[in-house]
């Protein structure tokens, strides 16, 4: 019954996204709001089971408790493959601390996903979430802490192009056996300007207000292990 409900709610959003009626996030989340209310309680078994365990997520996913709840767009549309915290999963990358313009890109024109992920990142236009609803969601991913570690730090700022392996990722640009030099270039001058879609020719660059000196050099020796 419960997954009977679970199927119901996601083919009712999956219609209000395809009808062309311009149902945003928030409307959705109406209606899901009044489904699950009527739905049966969920075995606590199954409720807890569903919750990821602090303890098996990457440095850079601990959740912070300081944190205040997702967006409602986040829930509907971006928990699934991201994590309920922005932690990620095997379908998607960790998303905290986006850098914003290039994600608004990637949320209005989608981003294919080839190797390391299973998935294909779908373009949503302002009918399925406003600019409004980006911008919750990019504000609540940044209220998270800073990762302190290498590893942590490297998820957070590089694995979502490079891969968590560090050896190309959805950009076919290895991180492993560069220098030290060509990171700490590469990191800070960024690469391509805003030319977006051409990934292999984009990369962000990160002032010193983002990416310390230190934490580059713990994302160095990171690299440095991998």
């Amino acid at each position: 019954m419960v997954r009977g409900v679970a199927l119901g709610l996601i083919v009712a959003l999956l219609a209000g996204c395809d009808d062309g009626g311009g149902s945003s996030a928030e409307d959705a989340a109406v209606a899901v709001d009044g489904a699950v209310d009527a739905a049966p309680m969920v075995d606590a078994e199954l409720d807890a089971a569903a919750q990821p365990d602090a303890a098996d997520l990457p440095d850079a996913a601990a959740p912070d408790a300081e944190v205040g709840g997702p967006p409602v767009a986040w829930r509907l549309l971006c928990a699934a493959c991201h994590g309920a915290n922005g932690a990620g999963t095997d379908l998607g990358y960790e998303l905290r601390h986006p850098v914003r313009d290039y994600a608004e890109w990637v949320v209005r024109n989608g981003r294919d996903m080839p190797g390391e992920l299973p998935a294909t990142m779908l373009a949503y236009g302002p009918d399925q979430v406003s600019d409004e609803e980006l911008t919750a969601i990019f504000d609540w991913l940044d209220d998270f802490n800073q990762p302190a570690t290498g590893t942590g730090l490297y998820l957070d700022y590089c694995a979502n192009c490079h891969g968590r392996d560090g050896r190309g990722g959805v950009v076919g640009v290895t991180m492993v056996g560069r220098t030290a030099s060509s990171i700490r270039r590469h990191v800070r001058g960024g690469e391509g300007g805003r030319n977006y879609p051409l990934r292999r020719l984009y990369m962000p660059a990160f002032g010193a207000d983002v990416i310390s000196d230190a934490e580059l050099e713990l994302i160095i020796d990171h690299v440095a292990g991998l």
